[in-house]
């Protein structure tokens, strides 16, 4: 399941597909965290701006995300302004609680998306329409709901009721 890393994504994607369940950190919001580290940060780089993002960036495809958060840690103590230490620090941290979510290269190889572009179109699409503030499912609910929502969007209601089954199981 590839999502931005808000955890409640993580928990309903885990209730819904355990015990085989990877999440994966949508790769531009991994971009935009490490992107703050330059900008708040950025006096304290040990090399310029665009030479730290490109080694940074391969690191997190290549699984070394701790090595990132350590040196990220790092940069955030360097810093004198304290409302910009703990942005850089903050982005330590989301890293950090997501580490087993960042490893690009394994996830390409397996062929499995790196970003969350299509999924959060189809939110747009399809689940925004039917969500109200305070609205919710069951995960047990969750695709016969998001089924109904892709009938409903897609214009589909004859078709669908043209051959849903009656109580008795029987196509009507």
């Amino acid at each position: 399941m590839t999502a931005d890393g808000e955890e409640k994504n993580r928990e309903c994607g885990e209730g819904a597909f355990l015990p085989d369940f990877q999440f994966i950190l949508d790769h531009p919001h991994a971009l935009g965290h490490l992107k703050d580290v330059v900008t708040y940060g950025k006096s304290t780089l040990p090399v310029p701006s665009d030479q730290w993002m490109g080694s940074a960036i391969r690191r997190l495809h290549e699984g070394k995300v701790i090595d990132v958060v350590t040196e990220v840690r790092g940069l955030a103590n360097k810093i004198d302004d304290e409302a910009a230490r703990t942005k850089v620090d903050n982005v330590a941290t989301y890293f950090e609680d997501r580490a087993d979510a960042v490893h690009y290269d394994r996830y390409r190889d397996n062929g499995w998306p790196l970003s969350s572009g299509n999924v959060e179109g189809g939110h747009i699409n399809f689940v925004h329409p039917i969500s109200k503030r305070g609205s919710g499912w069951l995960v047990p609910h969750l695709n016969n709901t998001l089924a109904l929502a892709c009938i409903r969007q897609s214009n589909w209601w004859e078709e669908y009721w043209g051959t849903a089954p009656s109580q008795s199981g029987q196509v009507q």
